[in-house]
Order: C-alpha cells, then sequence, then structure tokens
C-alpha cells in the first residue's frame, strides 16, 4: 500500500499513499469514501479500507453490508475484509468460501492479509482452503497458509523445513484425520 517516492530535487522520501490517508482519516469524508469504494482500483480500494477501518460506525458499516452483499469481485472481498479485521464469523466466512483460491479477485498480498485474520481469529474452517494453497506458486500466500495452520493447529508439531508439497501432503492428512472436529464447522458449503 505504501508507495513510496524519492524527491531527487529535494533529496527527500515522500510517502504519498501514507499521506492521502492520513488526510482522508482526518477529513472523514465517509459519503465521498463510499461513493468512491465500489469503482476504485485496488490499490485505491484498500487505501480506502484503511481510512473506513480507522472511522468505523453505523454509516460505514451499513454500506459496507450492502457491497458484502450486492457486489462480487474486489469490491466485496475489501467490504468483508472490513468486517472480518474485527473478527466477525459471517465475514471470515464469505472470505473462506466465496470464491475460489486460484481465481482471487485481489492480488496475492490482500489474500496474505486475509490468511493472516484467519489465523488471527484462529478462523479453523479456513483450514481445507489454506492446505490447497500451500503449494501456490505465490510463495508469499504458501508461506502465510503454512504459519496460519503451524498457528491454529500447534498439536499437529510439521517439521519446520518442509517442502511445499510435502507440507500439503502432511497437512492433509493431519486435517483428514481433524475433520469432524468441532473447530471445523462450518466448512464451506456445509
Amino acid at each position: 500500500m505504501e508507495e513510496a517516492r524519492y524527491n531527487s530535487d529535494l533529496g527527500v522520501r515522500v510517502d504519498y499513499a501514507s499521506d492521502v490517508i492520513a488526510e482522508l482519516k482526518r477529513r472523514r469524508s465517509v459519503e465521498l469514501l463510499m461513493d468512491v469504494f465500489p469503482i476504485a482500483d485496488l490499490a485505491q480500494k484498500a487505501g480506502i479500507l484503511e481510512v473506513l477501518s480507522a472511522i468505523g460506525g453505523k454509516q460505514v458499516d451499513s454500506t459496507m453490508r450492502k457491497i458484502a452483499n450486492g457486489h462480487d469481485g474486489e469490491a466485496a472481498f475489501f467490504a468483508l475484509t472490513y468486517f472480518a479485521q474485527t473478527g466477525d464469523t459471517s465475514a471470515l466466512h464469505g472470505l473462506n468460501c466465496r470464491w475460489n483460491w486460484w481465481r482471487l479477485p485481489v492480488s496475492s498480498t490482500a489474500w496474505v492479509a486475509t490468511v493472516e485474520l484467519f489465523e488471527k481469529y484462529r478462523y479453523y474452517p479456513a483450514a481445507p482452503n489454506l492446505v490447497e494453497i500451500l503449494d501456490a506458486a505465490v510463495l508469499n500466500l504458501g508461506d502465510a497458509s503454512q504459519q496460519a495452520l503451524v498457528a491454529m493447529f500447534p498439536e499437529a508439531h510439521p517439521e519446520r523445513e518442509l517442502l511445499p508439497a510435502d507440507a500439503k501432503a502432511f497437512w492433509q492428512r493431519f486435517l483428514s484425520r481433524h475433520l469432524d472436529d468441532h473447530r471445523m464447522r462450518p466448512l464451506c458449503g456445509g
């Protein structure tokens, strides 16, 4: 999200994105941000989400709920993320089950943040999907998934230096023995 630029004339580093986000937080222009949010590009949505999360309130909640329920793609993803940041299990379920994890509507960086929310709130029903992307070509996503699984299931004791395919096989075996675990409910489609 941070877009740092170097101004060679002044010899200083300028963080434009963080300055803009700070100003938007100060202005608290909720109506403007909510109007722009559905049509903003990916980077803008991430920044607007940060601002709206800092502002919060009934108006933001109501509009984000409409976007989460009435849109698909990036707008719905970020609207669900808005609620998931507070541990809202309905939003975590939506993030876990709404999209094919191999065809996400956002960048892997944004999805890594979602995986971190699954870890933070110990959202166990995401475990099967976390296992499926352990061998993803996008290493930061596979690494985040491995870290989340280890945090969620400390009793598993995986070897630290497993290759992605071996890690996937390990976690598939582990989950197959624990799918009836009450922590794993509700699974997608169930």
